[in-house]
């Protein structure tokens, strides 16, 4: 009995959850479609690279109204993830996590965001280029399909779309860890402004790339999203408590060795500086990295980290931050900097 009536309380608080989905926006998605729908959209990029590292890019689709839809959805998913934007504003998402061969895909109502004359759909597409523990890499990519009532298309994802690549958001940063993605840089001065507006004009945009059909590798199944998308809203500052500029610091410098090499395994790369002092003094030496790591100074080996992968020679680890406290003396050459991939098989 115990049992029994713990159970149905579970079961209706089920109920209750499952009957309130989350909306963005305030634009509910659209009810979920068969997931063997057929799709008429190809997929799409932009040309030259087809897997650029931490790209964005920016999609748009222009169309025009005879009159306001009552019935509109769009169904679209991308490669790695994406921003949908109507007219200016944010409709949502996508797509979650999914195995890229059963890679999930969104439908959102759009009714309420269409108007009877010049529309369009534009779309931002953030591309990984790299492995993480939250997705597997395939290749850049974006396939969309948007109808009105009956299923009368209104627009698809081909090479009448406009694609260029962002220049707003840096693309060379590292990362924190394999498991995780990349910190995002963005500089608003870069960004093509009013490109998600309907007014926007992008006649000097290069057209999109179709590169095939749903179900071409490596997305060979598209499946309808079983989930609610989460509560996203927007939020009015109500106060503001301080203002202030952070400086960086003074002479650090972050490189990410790996994307320069051309061999990525049993690889050693060297990297060189000077340091300039006026006078001689102490000074603290900060590095670290996930893999081994040996540092000289004036041909002294300071600091060793091995590491169980065995990424260096005679090593095998360390990881994280330290710290060396060294007397350096006045020199009066100019600082320069060197970084020699060097692959060792075996």
């Amino acid at each position: 009995m115990m049992t029994r009536s713990l159970l149905l309380p579970f079961l209706a608080l089920l109920a209750v959850l499952g009957a309130a989905p989350a909306s963005r926006s305030g634009t509910p998605p659209a009810a979920a479609p068969a997931a063997n729908r057929t799709w008429l959209g190809k997929w799409i990029w932009t040309p030259g690279e087809t897997s650029p590292r931490n790209s964005y890019t920016y999609f748009r689709k222009a169309l025009t109204l005879d009159a306001p839809q009552k019935e509109a959805r769009i169904h679209l998913t991308a490669d790695s993830r994406y921003q949908l934007f109507v007219n200016g504003k944010f409709i949502g998402r996508g797509p979650v996590r999914s195995d890229r061969r059963w890679l999930y895909y969104d439908t959102w109502d759009l009714a309420s965001h269409l108007k009877k004359g010049k529309n369009v759909l534009a779309v931002l597409v953030h591309h990984y280029g790299e492995y993480t523990f939250q997705y597997m890499h395939g290749r850049g990519g974006l396939i969309a399909e948007a109808t009105g009532a009956a299923g009368r298309a209104l627009a698809r994802t081909d090479g009448s779309w406009k694609a260029l690549r962002a220049e707003a958001w840096a693309t060379g940063q590292p990362r924190m860890s394999i498991q995780l993605g990349f910190n995002e840089i963005f500089d608003a001065r870069k960004e093509a402004a009013g490109w998600k507006t309907a007014d926007f004009e992008d006649a000097a945009w290069p057209a999109a790339v179709e590169i095939g059909p749903a179900g071409m590798e490596p997305w060979p199944h598209l499946v309808a999203r079983d989930i609610p998308p989460m509560l996203e809203e927007g939020m009015t500052a109500k106060k503001v408590l301080e203002v202030a500029q952070v400086d960086p610091a003074a002479g650090a410098q972050h490189v990410d060795l790996l994307a320069q090499m051309p061999v990525k395994e049993w690889a050693v790369a060297y990297l060189t500086t000077t340091l300039i002092s006026p006078d001689r003094r102490e000074v603290d030496l900060r590095f670290g990295s996930d893999d081994a790591l040996k540092v000289w100074l004036n041909g002294k080996l300071i600091a060793s980290h091995p590491a169980d992968r065995a990424a260096a020679p005679s090593a095998s680890a360390a990881r994280g931050e330290s710290i060396a406290r060294r007397s350096v003396r006045p020199r009066a050459s100019p600082p320069r900097r060197a970084v020699r991939p060097a692959s060792r098989a075996g």
